[in-house]
């Protein structure tokens, strides 16, 4: 049996979730402030998904193939990130500051994307934090 995180592994699995996961967690971060605020009612909640989805996936294209690029770069030549995903991640909330601060000036809301920037940048370099893949071995 291989270990959950293997798939990780695999270079174009990992540039996938670094083009999908800040999109779809920023979006969802985003609709649910609204909801809460009121901002946004219950019946407009999913159709508000698909809508900010979509915008939030034009708008972070760029920025995560670039995230994407920096992180594989320093996981190659860092063996000190390498072996530790605390500090892969810390490397994504930096990047995730940088990419927040530029939308937020974009969308003149930097507080906002600032915070929403880090927290997706540090989840995001976490969850795509390349592991080796080991196989269990049986007991004798």
């Amino acid at each position: 049996m291989r270990n959950r995180e293997t798939e990780w592994t695999y270079p174009l699995l990992r540039f996938l979730g670094a083009l999908f996961i800040p999109p779809v967690l920023g979006t969802v971060v985003v609709v649910l402030s609204l909801l809460f605020s009121g901002t946004l009612s219950i019946s407009e909640g999913f159709p508000a998904l698909f809508a900010y989805g979509f915008q939030a996936i034009i708008a972070t294209t760029v920025p995560s193939i670039i995230f994407f690029l920096v992180l594989e770069k320093v996981y190659e030549t860092k063996e000190t990130i390498r072996n530790s995903r605390i500090r892969f991640s810390i490397i994504g909330l930096a990047m995730g500051i940088i990419f927040g601060t530029g939308l937020g000036i974009h969308f003149q809301g930097i507080p906002i994307f600032l915070s929403l920037g880090s927290a997706v940048g540090f989840a995001t370099a976490y969850l795509i934090f390349p592991t080796c893949a080991q196989q269990d071995q049986p007991s004798s």
